[in-house]
């Protein structure tokens, strides 16, 4: 028997709880991916790099997304704006933002490249998704650098509860609805 890691678990449970129908087709259609299995194994990138931030802090090395096939399907999931905060509300516990990087930030980030790939591939082992043993082929080529990076540094922000007085990820309509009249 097979024992499976909580942040295989979680990556699983996302998986068998979710939706990603919409988000596949919208890929597809938005030309994000160029069929629908390509979009399926991309968004397994995306599942598992979310998983991975929301499993540590990282609070040493920066945790970095890098430009590419998973960055575009990270948009493509983001702009499903629904699934998407039903996935960070049921499963990974925050909202995790996708910030750009700028150049100002981009000091310290190459070392967030390697960490990055390497806590994945360490997190998932053998269920690691292509994309990201295309990240780390890329890595040990010498292709990624700061350059690469799209965003970094984007876990929990306190500003939903702060700025909107919402402590958790139920719409107004989930929180307000009357019993027995939805």
């Amino acid at each position: 028997m097979t024992v499976l890691t909580v942040a295989q678990e979680r990556f699983r449970a996302m998986k068998s709880h979710v939706d990603f129908a919409p988000v596949i087709r919208f890929a597809v259609e938005g030309g994000f991916a160029p069929d629908e299995r390509s979009a399926e194994r991309v968004l397994d990138g995306v599942l598992q790099w979310l998983v991975g931030h929301a499993s540590a802090e990282h609070a040493q090395t920066p945790y970095v997304m890098m430009n590419g096939d998973v960055d575009e399907m990270f948009h493509a999931l983001i702009l499903n704006t629904r699934i998407y905060l039903q996935l960070c509300r049921e499963h990974i516990g925050f909202y995790i933002h996708h910030t750009p990087l700028d150049a100002e930030e981009a000091e310290g980030v190459e070392e967030g490249i390697g960490y990055t790939i390497d806590y994945i591939l360490d997190t998932f082992g053998d269920l690691v998704s292509p994309s990201i043993l295309h990240w780390k082929e890329q890595f040990d080529r010498g292709e990624l650098t700061a350059s690469s990076v799209s965003c970094m540094g984007n876990g929990y922000e306190p500003a939903v509860k702060e700025l909107l007085d919402i402590d958790d990820f139920r719409t107004f309509w989930d929180r307000n609805v009357i019993e027995g009249t939805a």
